[in-house]
């Protein structure tokens, strides 16, 4: 294992203030923090593959995964991803998954071809937000003297009558 040091990258992101998504930061018993692990990468050319790769709906999406792994995205996720590693505890499950899948994204096609990157990341933020069972609801935000969305860091003084 690579043990990275803060002389070997320009900051350490919690020491900038930033969030450490990929989990490979920690506090070292030294003064200066260092990382436990490099961070996982994409293997190399498929960040320009997933750009290129372009689907036009729903069943292009099926066709595939289904080519490549052997299911359609749904039961491939949630029989080989969910609930291991980054998506412990997260599935895509709901009632009529199918349909809703199929609806959403031979609508969002409807404005241009989606490529594989944007199909994953946003199967990526359903699943961690909604539990992937692609249904809109709205989110509660705001409060008296902080309209709008209040973010993790925001602060301001909550007061209640």
């Amino acid at each position: 294992m690579t043990v990275l040091t803060q002389a070997d990258t320009l900051e350490v992101p919690p020491a900038a203030g930033f969030a450490d998504f990929a989990g490979v930061w920690t506090e070292a018993v030294a003064p200066e923090p260092e990382a436990v692990a490099v961070s996982p990468d994409l293997p190399n050319g498929f960040a320009a593959f997933a750009a290129a790769k372009l689907f036009h709906g729903a069943a292009e999406i099926q066709q595939f995964f289904t080519q490549k792994v052997g299911a359609a995205f749904i039961p491939w996720f949630n029989t080989k991803i969910a609930n291991r590693d980054a998506f412990k505890d997260k599935s895509i499950a709901g009632a009529h998954l199918q349909e809703r899948f199929d609806s959403f994204w031979n609508g969002y096609a409807q404005a241009g071809p989606v490529s594989l990157t944007e199909f994953i990341a946003y199967m990526c933020i359903f699943i961690n937000e909604r539990n992937g069972e692609l249904v809109s609801k709205s989110e509660g935000f705001g409060f008296r003297g902080h309209p709008g969305i209040a973010y993790l860091f925001d602060s301001f003084e909550i007061v209640t009558s």
